[in-house]
């Protein structure tokens, strides 16, 4: 791993972010004997559980956007967390996205 890798690691975290590293660890990664994992990709035929977050950004549209749609029924998504937080399917996602003029409007 090279010093610009190790850079846009700690980039890509949130400012004031402490990260625990032990010495050896992080003397490993300047010299390049820690080779970073492979990124993840899911298979095609994989139906991952999104956030509104995550849904909002795989549709294109504002987080306060998709929970308008879950509290509606627009789409078919389950409460978790004490019924606090939405997760909707991938899946229904495109559905929804495929059959409804919605996902272009602007919620109301």
């Amino acid at each position: 791993m090279t010093p610009d890798v190790l850079r846009q690691y700690a980039m890509a975290m949130p400012a004031g972010t402490v990260i625990p590293v032990i010495r050896e660890t992080l003397l490993d990664l300047l010299d390049g004997q820690i080779v970073p994992p492979a990124p993840v990709t899911l298979p095609p035929d994989c139906d991952p559980w999104l956030t509104v977050p995550m849904a909002a950004k795989y549709v294109g549209r504002s987080p306060s956007c998709v929970s308008t749609w879950c509290w509606s029924g627009k789409v078919n998504a389950v409460k978790l967390n004490g019924g606090r937080r939405w997760s909707i399917r991938r899946s229904e996602l495109d559905r929804f996205a495929n059959n409804a003029s919605d996902v272009g409007e602007r919620h109301r």
